[in-house]
């Protein structure tokens, strides 16, 4: 994104892309441009390994990173300052009568630090 667009109206359409490479077994790398790659596999309860993201984990870490995101670009309007966020997240997967699985439903509990407490109700 260049800087013109943050001067001007924002572009209304933004394009995402990354590649899954399966590399053994239920494993595979997420791989995009200028990012990190990311280990994937199934959740354990489906066959997958200890200790990588799964999508599941990915998905419900996406929702309280796009909270993260909207607040702090909100609170940079309000001019509202804050020293920390932290949120867990909770998804569920749940299966239904047809005998699949989905993401059914995500909490998110944020925790905001601010500079100033008089600021906190705002």
């Amino acid at each position: 994104m260049t800087e013109s667009n943050h001067a001007g109206k924002a572009p209304e359409h933004y394009r995402y892309e990354n590649r899954l490479i399966w590399t053994e077994k239920r494993r595979a790398v997420v791989r995009a441009d200028k990012l990190t790659p990311i280990v994937v596999a199934p959740p354990e309860e489906f066959g997958g390994e200890e200790g990588l993201w799964n999508p599941e984990q990915l998905l419900v870490a996406s929702a309280s990173s796009c909270l993260l995101s909207t607040f702090a670009a909100i609170a940079e309007r309000a001019h509202l300052p804050f020293t920390g966020f932290e949120c867990r997240a909770v998804g569920h997967l749940t299966r239904a009568p047809d005998g699949k699985f989905a993401i059914t439903r995500i909490e998110l509990f944020p925790v905001v630090d601010v500079a100033d407490e008089e600021l906190a109700e705002k």
